[in-house]
């Protein structure tokens, strides 16, 4: 799987099997044939290899994705839905570390500096991030996509 940011809080997952785009509302689009499925509120979803929980949570959706045997999270992480995940895109700081993912990704990429002080972590900047079950890192990582 490859992570990439399309946007301010915008980011697109690719696999073998589809492609995968968040954008900056928190709709989840799956495409990778002649029908794209659009996401965009609470329930199950399974498509193009990806399979996608959603829950309201307030104002904001919680998502997690799994493809590829990778456990992504994404939005508030007031909820048991997100626990251990490997890969966390997130407001903030204080969101991600009662959860302990592998990889924590701002959500908004001007929140790097902030994301670095509060978790005390030397942020690596990619513009690409290849993913797959066995080069996760041991410890959290934080990780800047660019654009």
């Amino acid at each position: 799987m490859e992570i990439s940011r399309l946007g301010h809080s915008s980011f697109l997952l690719k696999t073998k099997t589809g492609k995968l785009v968040i954008d900056q509302s928190g709709k989840i689009v799956i495409d990778g044939g002649s029908e794209p499925v659009t996401i965009a509120g609470p329930g199950e979803y399974e498509a193009k290899g990806f399979s996608v929980t959603g829950l309201a949570a307030g104002q904001n959706p919680v998502y997690l994705i799994e493809a590829e045997d990778i456990r992504i999270g994404l939005g508030q992480t007031q909820t048991e839905l997100l626990e251990g995940v490997d890969i966390l895109l997130a407001d903030s700081w204080r969101d991600a570390q009662s959860l302990n993912p592998r990889v924590v990704i701002p959500l908004d990429e001007g929140k790097a500096a902030e994301f670095a002080k509060d978790s005390g972590l030397e942020p690596r900047k990619e513009k690409k991030l290849p993913v797959n079950k066995l080069n996760l890192p041991e410890e959290t990582e934080l990780v800047i996509l660019e654009r």
